[in-house]
């Protein structure tokens, strides 16, 4: 074959991926070239540094101590929503994790209602598991919230599920909403997906200095920022969803008549639930990702166990209270990929009461106000015996223990030598590079990748860099 042939026969992706790769090295060797006629190639100048950081900083404390709307301050507004916010977040506490107390005119407690029994709690999910799916799914639930029971880290997890259960909510119904006006609005969701894009890639910390500036801290602060941090999937599956909905489907809802928020909510909503219930997934997922993270701003539960064990080097405590939200996490994973696959019920007429109907409700319901009443004639029933409980964290702060005594010079030696000629050099070698020369290189791997647009996003956010 000749060399022309070969050429022609060449695709044109690999030919534009050398033209990518010459771009790439002539830009860096002119770079290099000026470097001594402009040095401000190779170091960013620091008299034009923009001061972002400022101008941030000057603006929260604007908004904190002078934003004012006429009959309300911001401040007051964000410390509203924050009120609002924990009225149902402290009724999910008090069910699940400290009861309720019923107080007089006075203020004096005059009776304390329970928490949900412990064997109520692990019925019900058991329930759901196997309403969800099959008994496998319902044996695999109810060992998972077992464990913390056992492992004497139920009143943890149950505070950590409180704020799952009020987090998520309403995670997937901004969501949603948000996924529907992008839907509805081509220019809108061109608006907001490099805004999705940039709270994807933000590190999880950033979400918490606002959130604390805002609304205090706090449990409610730390349940903000995790229905921010969690809502982009939400948003991306539901503009996705709605899209994937055949035409067929569309154009039925259409010719029955229905207006376009009927065509929405009852017709493509429905339709798409299969992928919806992948965003739900997520917004589950991510949520359990801020628990230890959201700790740090007032959060409870078993990321505060985690946190103050890292903080005591209570090696055991914290392997087990992370190994408890691995396995809650696991646990709901389940259920809601259970409950994404599942069929939607079939519209058939059914007689009979509730238990006929809805059999799986009926003996939740039952199995609640059972518990409920014998725990206050035995205790072990409403509370896990505390003598009962079992813990490995001997166990663990042992063996790490023998690893330190018997291991530390190999150990320390192979940390060294991964310090040494690994990451220092290649930290150094990263700041040698000039900066307009990385910028340029991310900016045409931007336009080889995702053409001009995410040049342009890219080269934007590169130049906040330096």
């Amino acid at each position: 074959m000749s060399a022309t042939a070969a050429g022609a026969a060449r695709p044109p992706g690999a030919r534009s991926g050398w033209v990518f790769l010459a771009a790439a090295a002539g830009l860096v060797l002119v770079v290099y070239a000026l470097a001594d006629a402009a040095p401000w190639l190779a170091k960013y100048p620091r008299e034009a540094a923009v001061p972002l950081r400022f101008w941030i900083s000057d603006f929260m404390k604007w908004l904190i101590n002078e934003a004012n709307f006429g009959l309300f301050t911001f401040k007051q507004l964000t410390r509203s929503i924050a009120w609002l916010l924990e009225r149902p977040l402290d009724a999910a506490e008090g069910l699940l994790a400290a009861g309720f107390d019923l107080t007089d005119e006075a203020g004096d407690v005059v009776y304390h209602l329970p928490r949900l029994s412990w064997i109520a709690v692990i019925g019900v999910v058991m329930l759901l598991g196997l309403h969800a799916r099959d008994r496998a799914l319902a044996l695999l639930v109810g060992a998972c919230f077992l464990y913390l029971a056992v492992f004497g880290q139920w009143d943890s997890a149950m505070v950590t599920l409180s704020s799952i259960l009020i987090a998520v909510p309403f995670g997937v119904g901004g969501g949603l909403l948000i996924g529907i006006l992008g839907h509805r609005s081509p220019r809108f969701e061109a608006a907001i997906t490099p805004i999705l894009d940039l709270m994807q890639t933000v590190p999880v910390f950033a979400y918490l200095v606002p959130m604390l500036f805002l609304f205090g801290f706090g449990a409610v602060a730390a349940m903000i920022a995790t229905i921010i941090y969690a809502m982009p999937p939400m948003v991306r599956c539901t503009m996705l969803a709605l899209k994937q909905v055949p035409s067929e489907v569309v154009e039925f809802g259409n010719m029955a008549g229905c207006s376009r928020r009927q065509l929405i909510w009852r017709v493509m909503i429905p339709a798409a639930r299969s992928t919806l219930m992948v965003g739900v997934n997520q917004v589950i997922m991510l949520s359990l990702n801020m628990v230890i993270i959201a700790s740090m701003i007032g959060a409870g539960g078993l990321g505060f166990d985690v946190l103050t064990s890292l903080k005591r080097l209570a090696i055991g405590k914290g392997f087990e209270a992370g190994l408890a939200i691995t396995l809650l996490a696991i646990a709901l994973d389940r259920l809601s990929q259970a409950f994404a696959a599942k069929p939607p019920p079939e519209h058939r007429e059914t007689t009979g009461g509730l238990i006929r109907r809805h059999p799986h409700l009926a003996l939740a319901l039952a199995l609640i106000v059972g518990a409920t009443l014998l725990g206050y004639l035995i205790p072990a029933i409403q509370a896990y015996p505390k003598d009962l409980t079992i813990t490995t964290g001997a166990v663990w702060d042992d063996l790490v223990s023998y690893i330190n005594r018997n291991y530390f010079d190999q150990i320390d030696a192979v940390k060294s030598w991964l310090l040494l000629n690994a990451l220092i050099p290649f930290k150094r070698f990263l700041l040698s590079l000039p900066w307009a020369a990385v910028v340029g290189v991310l900016t045409l791997s931007g336009l080889r990748l995702g053409g001009p647009r995410l040049a342009l996003l890219i080269a934007t956010l590169a130049l906040s860099s330096p």
